[in-house]
C-alpha cells in the first residue's frame, strides 16, 4: 500500500525502494517484480526495470499485461522487439512450477501403470476395455511426463541468461578492471553467462560480443 501510494504520487524511486525492501523481507512473487519492473522503469531505471520484469516473465510466461511491460521496457531502452521462437511460446503456457507439478504426477502415474503391467494386468484387471484404457493413460502419462521434462530443461536453462544494469557495461578481455576493453552492451540487454571469476562473469551477447564485465553490473534472470 505504501509503495502504491508513492508510485501513485509521481514518487517511483520511493516506490520501487519499498518494494525491493519488502522483497528482501518476504520473497518475491510475479506480481511483485511487476510493480518493481513498473518503478524502476518510472524512475528512469532501465536495465534494472528489465530485469525485475524478465524475472516476472519467467514466473509467470503467459501474463499478458507482464509481457506488454517488458515490451515498453525494451522499447524505452532502445532494444529490438523480442520474437520468441514457436517452441519457447509453447513452453510459456504455464509457469515452471506448474511444469514442474505436471511432470511429477505424471511420472508417479505412469510409474504406476507400469508397475500394473509388469505384474500381469490379468490378476487386478478383468475387463478389456479396462485394460485398453489402462495402457492408454500409461502411455499418455509418459508422454506427458517427457514433455514437462523437456520444458523444466528448458526453464532451468534461462539461469545462464542475465541482463546487463548498468546504463553502460563495458566487456574486457580479462576478469579485472585494468583489462582491455573489447565490447559494450547497453542498459536491458540480454546475454548468456559462461563463466565466473572472483568478481567478473563472462558473457556473450548479440553480435558476437564476449568479455568480461563486473558480475554487479549483470542480473541474474534466475537468481541463485
Amino acid at each position: 500500500a505504501e509503495a502504491k501510494a508513492a508510485y501513485e504520487a509521481g514518487r517511483p524511486s520511493e516506490a520501487a525502494s519499498i518494494l525491493s525492501a519488502l522483497a528482501a523481507e518476504e520473497g518475491v512473487s510475479p506480481g511483485l517484480h511487476y510493480d518493481f519492473g513498473v518503478s524502476l522503469l518510472d524512475a528512469g531505471e532501465c536495465g534494472p526495470a528489465i530485469l525485475s520484469l524478465e524475472r516476472a516473465h519467467w514466473l509467470a510466461p503467459s501474463d499478458a499485461g507482464i509481457a506488454a511491460a517488458l515490451a515498453v521496457a525494451r522499447q524505452r531502452a532502445g532494444l529490438p522487439e523480442r520474437h520468441a521462437p514457436a517452441w519457447e511460446r509453447a513452453r510459456d503456457v504455464l509457469a515452471p512450477d506448474t511444469w514442474a507439478t505436471v511432470g511429477g504426477l505424471a511420472l508417479v502415474l505412469g510409474c504406476a501403470g507400469g508397475v500394473v503391467w509388469m505384474l500381469d494386468p490379468g490378476r487386478f484387471v478383468r475387463t478389456r476395455g479396462v485394460r485398453r484404457a489402462l495402457r492408454a493413460g500409461t502411455a499418455v502419462s509418459s508422454g506427458a511426463f517427457l514433455v514437462a521434462a523437456i520444458a523444466c530443461a528448458s526453464l532451468a536453462g534461462e539461469a545462464s541468461r542475465g541482463i546487463a544494469v548498468g546504463s553502460e557495461v563495458t566487456l574486457r578481455m580479462a576478469p579485472f578492471e585494468g583489462a582491455e576493453p573489447r565490447a559494450t552492451l547497453g542498459a536491458g540487454e540480454s546475454v548468456r553467462i559462461e563463466e565466473r571469476h572472483g568478481a567478473f562473469v563472462r558473457v556473450r551477447a548479440d553480435g558476437a560480443r564476449w568479455g568480461w564485465a563486473p558480475a554487479s553490473a549483470i542480473g541474474e534472470i534466475v537468481p541463485g
